[in-house]
Parts: structure tokens; sequence; C-alpha cells
């Protein structure tokens, strides 16, 4: 007997969620909510998903981070949004993109913000 089986990664966008500065491409960008599904399959077809991950993702450079599910079960609700919510996602968006950096090049960054702004 010959049996196939498998999984799958499914990513799907769900919707644009908030508008920040990305530092990888250096803009002001939207930031995009997705879905990400792992599917069992067999013959081919997805029979059984058995992780469900939620990123936001930069629509220019497609730099992304996950969300830890105590924000992703509030962003999927529209009507739980709050401003409270955009600042903890811009602050995980920046802690992901600042990860590898020193603290200099973490101001550096800053200022060429500032600088651009003003």
């Amino acid at each position: 007997m010959f049996i196939i089986f498998g999984w799958e990664k499914i990513f799907k966008p769900l919707e644009s969620l908030l508008k920040t500065h990305c530092f990888q491409c250096k803009k002001n960008t939207n930031w995009s909510l997705w879905k990400e599904t792992e599917w069992l399959s067999l013959f081919f077809i997805n029979i059984f998903p058995f992780i469900n991950k939620h990123h936001i993702s930069c629509d220019i450079c497609g730099d992304s981070t996950i969300l830890i599910n105590k924000f992703a079960k509030i962003v999927i609700k529209p009507e739980e949004r709050n401003e409270q919510l955009h600042d903890d996602l811009v602050e995980l968006i920046e802690s992901h993109q600042f990860s590898s950096m020193t603290e200099g090049q973490i101001t550096y960054q800053k200022s060429q913000i500032e600088n651009r702004d003003n």
C-alpha cells in the first residue's frame, strides 16, 4: 500500500492593519495582517489545520513579525482595537526591527526619522 502524506503552509492576507515607519525599507508604510496555517495533508489534500499563526508584514519590503496570542486575539476583532493596541503593535515592530542593532544604531535610526519629519 502506498500513502503520501505531508504538510503545507498557507499564508493568507487578511487586512491592512496600521500605518507606521518601517526601518528596513526606510518608509512610512502600511502593515498588513496575515494568517499562516499549517495543514496536514494526505494525498495532496489538506485534511487538518494543526498550527495557526498571525503575522504583521510591511507592504513594501515584506519584513514581518509573528504576533503573540495576546495581540492576535485582539487584532482579529476590529471592534476591540484601540490606540493602546496600535502603540503596542508599533513597539512590537520596532523591537523586531531593532533586535540585531546596537543602542547607537537604534538612536541613529530614530534620529533619521525625526530629522525627516522636521
